[in-house]
């Protein structure tokens, strides 16, 4: 027996590289060839909408894929992404200013899905009786027993001096 004693950075004798024998006998990897990604964008693909084969673009298929996300998954990133992307190309103008900062006051005599309802109907208050009425004549078509019995508890409380 030798003196040699096996420990931290002393392998066995029959553990350590033979003299003339690489440490990586595979070597390094080949490198993969370069993928042109604009060409690969510029290529067609098939996709199956409806039932039927359809060819699109990459780009119109990512598109659709984000709109999808954001209008039916209601995907918040997706919806965000979206804007920023209507606004990049010019497909969405944000007014300069909003008048009042950017806050909507709704009146507070009516129910609130009434006042959205009325929103989205009529626009930006104020808004005459007259405008109003078919609005809420649909709201009180619509709504529900709940929202019933609310607009009952807020008309005891207006009506009250």
């Amino acid at each position: 027996m030798s003196d040699y004693t096996v420990g931290k950075g002393r392998p066995p004798r029959n553990w350590r590289f033979q003299p003339g024998q690489s440490g990586n006998p595979g070597g390094r990897p080949k490198k993969k060839p370069d993928i042109d990604v604009l060409s690969l964008l510029d290529q067609p693909v098939t996709v199956v909408q409806e039932g039927q084969a359809v060819e699109m673009q990459p780009g119109e298929v990512a598109l659709r894929k984000l709109v999808r996300k954001a209008l039916k998954d209601r995907d918040r990133r997706a919806i965000v992404h979206l804007i920023d992307l209507f606004i990049k190309y010019d497909a969405l103008r944000l007014p300069s200013s909003l008048p009042g900062g950017g806050v909507l006051t709704l009146p507070n005599d009516m129910p609130w899905r009434m006042a959205t309802l009325a929103l989205r109907r009529l626009g930006v208050p104020p808004w005459t009786p007259h405008q109003l009425a078919p609005v809420q004549a649909e709201y009180l078509a619509t709504r529900s027993e709940k929202e019933r019995l609310l607009d009952e508890v807020l008309e005891r409380f207006t009506d009250e001096p």
